[in-house]
């Protein structure tokens, strides 16, 4: 069994990567962060018969809005990613779960104020990987809503970074007993030196 972590420089090496991991450790379920579900279409092509794993899509969260200040210091409303229901629909038809929602770590915005207790865990985890914490995210939410078991051993795919997780509910996620695990890196992108 390989217990090293790949150092991979693309999206279909660390495809590849978390789908050999997931068969040699009986994993049955991947997720994979996606902004608009292609890429977990292309995780469900590169998976081809393999029926036992299912694919898992954890979508930015539908309607929700951003603000940003423009370069004169007018706020400005942003709303990227606003439900798609024939995107819904193709994955549906290849069989892809699907899961929108706030993400776990995100504050709650109330002007005038931070909690920095959810920023440290942000940026603690993306010391490892500038994605790590949207893996981590993923795993909290489909816990959340029920598409994971509280301790399942799943693969969670973003961008840069592929991890072997053992799942748990976000309110419980540092109990010493049911929280959150990362047992593995399987693979990396090549940090890129600047």
């Amino acid at each position: 069994m390989k217990t090293y972590t790949s150092i991979i420089s693309n999206l279909k090496e660390l495809i590849d990567s978390a789908i050999e991991y997931a068969k040699n450790n009986n994993i049955n379920k991947i997720l994979i962060f996606s902004k608009n579900g292609d890429s977990a279409k292309k995780l469900k092509i590169a998976l081809g018969k393999e029926k036992s794993i299912k694919v898992v899509a954890v979508l930015f969260p539908a309607n929700e809005r951003f603000f940003n200040r423009d370069k004169n210091g007018e706020v400005k409303e942003l709303i990227p990613n606003p439900v798609n229901t024939k995107s819904l629909q193709e994955l549906q038809k290849m069989e892809i779960a699907c899961i929108y929602g706030t993400l776990p770590l995100e504050n709650v915005i109330v002007p005038g104020t931070s909690n920095d207790v959810y920023n440290t865990i942000k940026r603690t985890l993306s010391l490892i990987s500038p994605g790590l914490q949207l893996a981590i995210q993923g795993v909290l939410m489909a816990t959340d809503q029920g598409i994971l078991d509280n301790n399942e051993h799943v693969v969670s795919i973003v961008s840069d970074i592929a991890v072997d997780v053992r799942s748990a509910n976000s309110r419980l996620m540092f109990h010493p007993k049911y929280g959150l695990n990362i047992e593995h890196i399987i693979a990396q992108k090549k940090k890129q030196v600047q």
